[in-house]
């Protein structure tokens, strides 16, 4: 149910709140939905989800600012393009082509997370100069405090309900 929320969230907020909601993205990625496929056993986290979700938020909002052919022609689209090229050669020369595949999209996770990073700073930074400054930096501090008290709150929850758990069953399991 929290996954399904913050996943709205997500989608419906502008992009640079949307962005601010990593407190709480940071409390999803704590649970992982383990998958079986034959005999390989993958273990995803559900953020996956959420990240492109982000990205193309961040990228619609690039391009209606900049045109997206500026973003094509940055330093940072060639570092991702080397990034994916070591790893699409990695997937061809390996042995084991399915985790492979699994360590591909991990990392094409973490270059989603990184181009979207790289998005919002210069997003942010072009609004320094902007007179509506002030506004804005507030409604942006106040949906990362809100996410950050839900991800304190949900937290600590969550984390006192496994350790009461084990206490109480005494099955030795670790919290």
């Amino acid at each position: 149910g929290i996954f399904i929320a913050l996943a709205a969230a997500a989608a419906y907020l502008p992009f640079l709140e949307a962005f601010a909601l990593t407190p709480a993205i940071a409390f999803i990625h704590r649970f992982s939905i383990t998958i079986n496929i034959g005999s390989d056993t993958k273990t995803l986290q559900p953020i996956i989800f959420i990240i492109p979700i982000v990205l193309a938020k961040g990228l619609w909002e690039y391009h209606r600012k900049y045109g997206i052919l500026s973003l094509v022609k940055s330093p940072l689209t060639k570092i991702v393009a080397i990034l994916i090229l070591a790893d699409v050669i990695s997937i061809l020369t390996s042995t084991s082509r399915g985790s492979s595949i699994g360590t591909f999209i991990t990392h094409g996770m973490n270059l989603a997370v990184f181009i979207t990073s790289s998005l919002w700073l210069r997003l942010v930074g072009d609004l320094l100069s902007k007179e509506n400054l002030k506004s804005f930096g507030l409604r942006l501090l106040k949906t990362f405090a809100i996410a950050l008290a839900a991800f304190t709150i949900l937290n600590a929850t969550v984390s006192m309900t496994q350790f009461i758990d084990c206490s109480l069953s005494n099955s030795g399991c670790h919290v």
